[in-house]
């Protein structure tokens, strides 16, 4: 049971402070049903396994996330990111595995309803910029 949304009086002002979400209309946020699609991972879960077919994007809401390929750590992410969504917007087979570091709550978009948030230009627009700046953290040398 989600302890962020769930528990929130304004399940859309929680919703809108992600990013993937921000300015974002009520009316498109109603696709977002929090009590069916938030989930909870125990340290060590598997979220996405690499080579599987994409079946939803996840907002991690609360806690980190550590993307592998193999069994290399290749990047973390945390609260208010999202993962899986490249395999999801190519229709590949994913090309890392997730896995819950220490708890995690998160929102597990479907397909569908990533596809009809997706018609959105407010969602399209902010998804272009995670993806932007998640190219720009992949190719810009680390700082000595």
């Amino acid at each position: 049971m989600s302890t962020l949304l769930n528990g929130s009086r304004d399940v859309q002002a929680t919703l809108s402070s992600l990013p993937l979400f921000r300015s974002v209309s009520p009316r498109v946020l109603t696709l977002i049903q929090p009590e069916q699609m938030t989930k909870v991972y125990s340290d060590g879960d598997v979220i996405f396994r690499e080579g599987t077919a994409p079946d939803s994007l996840v907002v991690i809401l609360q806690g980190t996330v550590g993307v592998l390929a193999g069994e290399r750590l290749i990047a973390s992410r945390g609260a208010t990111e999202i993962v899986g969504e490249g395999a999801l917007i190519e229709n590949t087979p994913r090309w890392a595995s997730t896995v819950a570091q220490g708890t995690v709550e998160a929102l597990v978009l479907p397909r569908g309803v990533v596809e009809q948030l997706l018609a959105d230009p407010i969602v399209l627009r902010n998804l272009l910029g995670i993806l932007a700046r998640k190219l720009r953290e992949a190719t810009t040398p680390p700082t000595s």
